[in-house]
């Protein structure tokens, strides 16, 4: 069959309206091929996005139902038809077919299901109908992840419809089997996922029933609370803050939930991050406060708001560097220049090498090019210039 003889078939004529068209057409795609696919834009642009699906389907889907579904075919990405209908969100059409148990759990070459698949693309549908002819929704895939996780990722740029629709799919998904507490080949959770996309009703609801996933470490030691700050999701970030010792939980380095927003976060993170944490100088496992790592990365406004929140300028790590030291060594200007005019730090402070920020300024070279002018605002400001004294 081809398209002129469908529109016979389903009384679509030339001579009606296009409005008339388009309702007929999407009602017999609805019914027969997919009730995934929403479309917008003019009624001719709808009506051409239609046609175009349903050509697609005609030649190539449809001669396939007849034939062995398990063969993978280079007019589908190279996978088989199960698991193209299901990246597809033809859902309608799988309804149609026998298909074989063994074959809704069929992996292909990337190591996804059609249950997989389905919950990649948002098709709400589809996971329905995959499950209702008995798809394993606890299966792995090559990074360890099951069909759960999806449905938590999502492309750089979309729209709403579809995060709504992860939402409901993974609520869907996450009482099938114990799945939640499950790790992938990154030693991420599925509560690490939704930090990342900023999956705050999400968050909530994950807390409240498994708050144990708060405490879960993936192979770069992040918990979810590194892992939400590390993306600026700050909906996700209070209630991580609010759980028991979520401001003090560190990774490998002993870096805390400041010293990520310190080094990372936007201002709102930051005053989050500041107000829920009760130490705002805990030292990493070199003695670097957050301070010290805002100065060092030349983030002004990081260094303002912590200072603001108490943090302390007289500090040192275990190389015996100030947060002036920091922002001398570092090269950046603008810190040094507001630390000495804003702050009573000791401008002569030596570290263990009995090195003052101006030693400093004069041996060391910075990609910023400032050097000469930090080492003239340190002794403008009073810098002395006496040497070391030798060890």
């Amino acid at each position: 069959m081809n398209f002129d003889l469908l529109c016979l078939e389903i009384g679509v004529s030339m001579d009606q309206p296009l409005s008339k068209k388009l309702e007929l057409l999407q009602g017999w795609f609805q019914k027969n091929i997919s009730t995934e696919l929403h479309l917008s834009g003019s009624e001719n642009e709808q009506f051409e996005q239609y046609k175009q699906a349903t050509e697609f389907y005609l030649d190539f889907v449809l001669p396939e139902t007849t034939h062995d579904m398990s063969k993978p075919n280079q007019n589908f990405h190279g996978d088989n038809l199960v698991s193209f209908l299901s990246y597809m969100g033809f859902d309608r059409v799988l309804h149609s077919l026998k298909i074989d148990k063994a074959l809704l759990n069929t992996k292909n070459s990337n190591g996804l299901t059609p249950l997989h698949l389905a919950a990649l693309e948002g098709n709400i549908n589809t996971v329905h109908m995959l499950l209702s002819l008995g798809a394993d929704p606890c299966i792995l895939n090559k990074q360890k992840q099951y069909p759960l996780f999806s449905a938590l990722i999502l492309p750089i740029l979309y729209e709403d419809e579809l995060r709504q629709n992860k939402i409901k799919i993974f609520s869907l998904l996450k009482e099938k089997g114990n799945q939640l507490l499950n790790q992938d080949k990154n030693g991420d959770t599925v509560l690490h996922q939704i930090a990342l996309q900023g999956f705050d009703s999400l968050i909530k609801e994950i807390l409240a029933t498994h708050t144990e996933l708060a405490y879960i470490q993936n192979k770069h030691t992040h918990y979810p609370i590194h892992t939400a700050i590390l993306n600026n999701q700050i909906q996700c970030v209070i209630p991580l803050l609010q759980i028991k010792e979520g401001t003090i939980l560190a990774d490998s380095s002993g870096w805390t939930a400041l010293h990520y927003a310190a080094c990372y976060a936007n201002q709102e993170i930051l005053e989050e991050c500041c107000r829920s944490s009760t130490n705002k100088d805990a030292p990493d496992f070199t003695g670097k406060t957050p301070l010290m790592i805002a100065a060092e990365l030349g983030r002004l406004f990081a260094v303002q708001i912590l200072l603001q929140h108490g943090a302390q300028a007289h500090i040192t790590d275990s190389a015996g560097f100030s947060v002036l030291h920091h922002a001398v060594k570092s090269g950046n200007l603008k810190v040094v220049r507001w630390l000495i005019e804003n702050t009573n730090i000791d401008i002569n402070a030596k570290d263990n090498h009995n090195l003052t920020p101006l030693q400093i300024s004069e041996t060391n070279v910075s990609e910023t090019g400032d050097m000469e002018k930090i080492t003239a605002l340190l002794l403008e400001h009073g810098a002395s210039s006496t040497p070391p004294v030798p060890n």
